[in-house]
């Protein structure tokens, strides 16, 4: 019997162990087919793992399970958050999704508001991740049997390390040679991952577990750990002839390689943040050390993410240091972003939006993201607590610290595997905890998975050693604080009557509840509550395997009517068992699609031409053609295509309903509202959607011509408005609608930003038609323009000049032009309006010595030559045409005034007088 179980022990260890790699075949396992196969593998683990509980290497107290307390408060306030409630205690601690439900989701579907209501603003997410957190509980159970015993625990190290290894090897592979196919993935992030930052949390494990194998043989054959004060880097180096750390040295070297290559800044700050907690210089044993290395990592950190470097490996070259054009935290979106998502954290500080809803979630409240929006906060602990509030966070904070205190305990074990395991569980503590202050990798399965284990794993161990029981004082009962691991006196044996009924807290509990019947009672529940999610992640792997099908042959049967019936067919019965956004949306483009295709035929083409121009035409993304057809031979509401069309609004509107602030659903009934179907409706989305894109100026100057089509002037505005205001670089491409719409008026659409009215004026100063009111307006503001450079002070001097010179002011823009090229004396332009400008005031004198100078400075440049020439032959020209200098009275004289025969006396000599006129000679000189 013993044989058996050490054998199940055994297989459910080698299962745990290798389903995080299996994951990576799916992409780390986003894939909901993957976590449905990984969940499965679990729940075999997990029973296998019900054999170990008579044994006392697998299962000595109930107190080994507890980090699963603060993974099932998850799972519970997640089944909460999707279940309906009283509106009046939703708007308590979540008010955001109050609004969700009361206001911006009746105010589409004109229906009245609910009195119950779910927390989650999107159900079908929220519940979907209910299921994922409830696997984590047979994970984290069959971990702390599994690898209580110290023998398999250097398996699960070994594991992570190899893993880590892999990884690393696989995206040093991938960057070298990029077109590669692995598994049917061809890598644009790094190895399996699609996100740099994704694959750094998992290489930063790997190394934590290589660390841990070292700590683990230095300890086993020098007594020293890693994070003992009197610890030399030449014990550790003497450990290269020891057979059984070597996978830990070549692991860590390599992890450490894939950091510096993948690109990822967060990945190197988390590796020197989890070095600093696995050598100890967080906690008291180091000294007053501690606190001049911690300040020069969080320099060091500091720097890596806020200053620009530029070396060779790409980690680091993303620094950019002496680099014109610095990608560092300072210069991303992320920054500002940040601040949406603080907003709508205090709109559901409570309990949360729902996890899996931060993408919905900060969309009302989108005032400073560039752009446009977050699929994730790239903030795992700002997306946390937006999504589960402050129980959530609550929740998370327990679980580091019941993992903590059992690491600061490990500690004074003397067994090395748990010097090995507790070095690893501090590494991947401090790496986790910064890293995802940048990223979102906890949430991918495979690295959750893997950080579960470890954690779980260092508890159990603590329970094995005892737990709070090794300080444990006979005398008097009461516990004491550790010694310094070198000279701490040997403990003395605990008292069996003790160690049967007080778990690691310190407290007393009757000894049927800490015995193997509970344990196994709670074994079967964690599995029965497995089997509950895997079955939801079943249901829904196969909802996306559906979806990704159509999506992948969705363009290639766009053609073909009886192929999108068919996915009509398969999509229907799916949207009506669970309304799976992915599934509402997908069956909401087939039945679009058809439309366009019936739409296609009802216009009665002639040649397969006709209908494959017709076809572009129709198609909502960039409709060209009326509604209805011109040729059809109906009326609009018998016509097939609005039939379809009308089907398709309805299913957006049940998505709407399933996920009230989805905008794919909203986006794509402002693409339907073309057709007709619903004025009202059209324009609730056009105005909802600009909420939800305030610095999107591509999407509002589309909705801005929706809205003019709905003759909803007023939104119209507000939509031009904003545009400009968010991306003023835009403003000339939306100037061509807006002169041509009488009832806007540019002058009040204009925010007042200087930034704006200079790219407005660059798209109006050569219209015909401006105003001079407008013309000098956006001249006062563009000279109040803030600049940066020389150059671009030059720019904004010049075109102020021009705005003034079309005013009509040609003398007060002289000062501009003259400026311009005092700052940029080598511009040709500016000095060619300058001449022009002088020329047209009169100023020929001040012309021609501009044009002089613009010769000498710019000799190659022909212009100034040209304009030298111009001025002589225009002078020349007036030389020659000047009146007869002999005429002293060049007045007419009357008829009556004339003499009536010819004077006999003879004119006198023409009297020779000097020009005022220069020479030709000195005006080419």
């Amino acid at each position: 019997m013993r044989v058996i179980r050490t054998i199940l022990m055994w297989v459910s260890a080698i299962i745990l162990v290798a389903i995080p790699v299996c994951l990576l075949t799916g992409k780390g396992g986003v894939l909901h087919e993957s976590q449905a196969w990984a969940a499965l593998a679990i729940m075999v683990a997990a029973s296998l793992s019900l054999a170990g509980l008579g044994d006392s290497t697998c299962s000595s107290h109930i107190a080994q399970h507890k980090w699963m307390i603060p993974l099932a408060g998850l799972v519970l306030l997640a089944i909460c958050q999707t279940i309906p409630l009283p509106a009046n205690f939703v708007g308590l601690i979540s008010p955001g999704s109050v609004d969700a439900y009361q206001n911006w989701l009746p105010a589409l579907t004109g229906e009245p508001a609910q009195d119950a209501i779910p927390i989650s603003v999107c159900v079908p997410n929220t519940g979907h991740a209910a299921a994922g957190l409830a696997i984590l509980l047979p994970l984290a159970f069959a971990t702390s049997i599994v690898f209580h015993g110290r023998g398999r625990l250097t398996l699960l190290l070994s594991a992570v390390a190899l893993t880590g290894l892999f990884v690393a090897v696989a995206g040093i592979v991938f960057k070298i040679q990029p077109e590669l196919c692995w598994v049917g993935y061809r890598s644009n992030g790094y190895a399996t991952f699609t996100n740099r930052n994704n694959a750094a949390l998992l290489l930063n494990l790997g190394m934590a577990a290589s660390l841990g194998l070292l700590a683990w043989r230095m300890n086993a054959l020098h007594n020293v750990d890693i994070d003992d004060p009197e610890f030399e880097f030449d014990d550790l180096v003497s450990l290269v002839s020891d057979r059984d750390s070597f996978l830990g040295m070549i692991s860590g070297i390599v992890c450490l390689a894939g950091l510096l290559i993948n690109g990822s800044r967060g990945g190197i700050v988390a590796a020197m943040f989890g070095l600093l907690f696995a050598f100890g210089y967080v906690r008291p044993r180091r000294g007053l050390i501690s606190f001049p290395v911690i300040a020069v990592v969080m320099a060091i950190s500091v720097a890596f993410l806020t200053v620009p470097l530029k070396l060779d490996l790409e980690s680091i070259r993303r620094f950019e240091v002496w680099s014109g054009k610095a990608d560092t935290l300072q210069n991303d979106a992320r920054l500002p972003h940040w601040r949406d998502g603080l907003e709508a954290a205090s709109a559901h500080w409570g309990a949360g939006s729902g996890i899996e809803t931060y993408r919905y979630a900060h969309l009302p409240f989108l005032d400073h993201t560039p752009g446009g929006w977050f699929y994730h906060a790239d903030n795992l602990w700002l997306e946390w607590v937006v999504e589960t509030g402050v129980v959530g966070l609550a929740l998370v904070i327990a679980a580091l610290v019941i993992a903590m205190f059992s690491l600061r305990r490990l500690g004074e074990s003397a067994d090395p595997i748990d010097q090995g395991i507790r070095v690893t569980a501090w590494y991947a503590i401090g790496a986790t905890v910064v890293s995802q202050f940048f990223d979102f990798g906890l949430s991918v399965p495979a690295n959750l998975f893997l950080f579960v284990m470890l954690m779980a794993a260092a508890v159990s161990r603590d329970i094995a050693n005892g737990g709070a029981l090794v300080w444990y004082r006979p005398d008097d009962g009461s516990m004491h604080a550790a010694e310094a691991h070198v000279d701490r006196p040997a403990l003395e044996p605990v008292p069996e009557s003790v160690a049967s009924d007080t778990i690691h807290s310190g407290f007393r509990l009757p000894r049927f509840l800490v015995g193997s019947p509970t344990v196994a009672v709670l074994g079967f529940v964690v599995v029965l509550v497995g089997f509950f999610g895997w079955a939801r992640l079943t249901q829904d792997a196969r909802a996306q395997r559906v979806t990704l099908q159509i999506q992948q042959d969705f363009n290639a049967y766009r053609f073909d009517a009886a192929a999108l019936q068919a996915m009509q067919t398969e999509l229907e019965p799916l949207a009506e068992r669970r309304p799976d956004t992915q599934v509402i949306r997908w069956l909401a483009n087939v039945l679009q699609r058809q439309g366009e295709l019936h739409e296609t035929i009802e216009s009665r083409p002639q040649t397969p031409e006709q209908a494959l121009a017709t076809l572009q035409q129709v198609q909502m993304i960039s409709r060209e053609a009326p509604y209805p057809p011109e040729r059809a031979t109906t009326s609009k509401d018998r016509l097939q295509s609005y039939e379809l069309y009308q089907q398709a609004w309805s299913t957006c509107l049940t998505g709407i309903q399933a996920c009230p602030l989805n905008q794919r659903f909203r986006s794509q009934l402002f693409l339907l509202s073309a057709v007709g179907i619903d004025d009202r409706v059209a324009l609730t989305v056009t105005d909802q959607l600009r909420q939800f894109s305030p610095k999107n100026a591509p999407r509002l100057a589309r909705l801005a011509s929706r809205a003019l089509g709905l003759n909803e002037i007023p939104i119209a505005e507000a939509c031009y408005r904003q545009a400009l205001a968010a991306q003023p670089r835009f403003a000339p491409s939306m100037l061509d609608e807006i002169l041509n719409v009488p009832e806007l008026n540019l002058d009040s659409l204009l925010p007042g930003d200087p930034e704006v009215s200079y790219h407005i004026a660059t798209g109006l100063i050569q219209r015909k038609g401006v105003s001079q009111d407008l013309l000098l307006r956006l001249a006062s503001e563009v000279s109040q323009r803030s600049v940066t450079s020389v150059a671009e002070r030059a720019q904004t001097e010049f075109l102020v000049g021009r705005l003034v010179r079309r005013a009509g002011k040609i003398r007060e823009s002289l000062a501009h032009f003259q400026e311009a090229s005092r700052l940029e004396p080598d511009r040709a332009e500016y000095r060619m309006e300058l001449i022009d400008t002088l020329r047209r005031s009169g100023d020929r004198r001040e012309a021609l010595q501009q044009a002089r100078m613009g010769r000498r400075v710019l000799p190659d440049d022909a212009r100034f030559e040209n304009v030298i020439r111009e001025m002589a032959e225009e002078d020349r020209n007036r030389l020659f045409e000047m009146p007869d200098l002999a005429t002293e009275d060049p007045q007419q004289t009357s008829e009556s005034d004339k003499p009536t025969s010819p004077s006999p006396v003879a004119p006198p000599p023409p009297t020779k007088r000097r020009s005022n006129l220069p020479s030709v000679k000195g005006i080419l000189d």
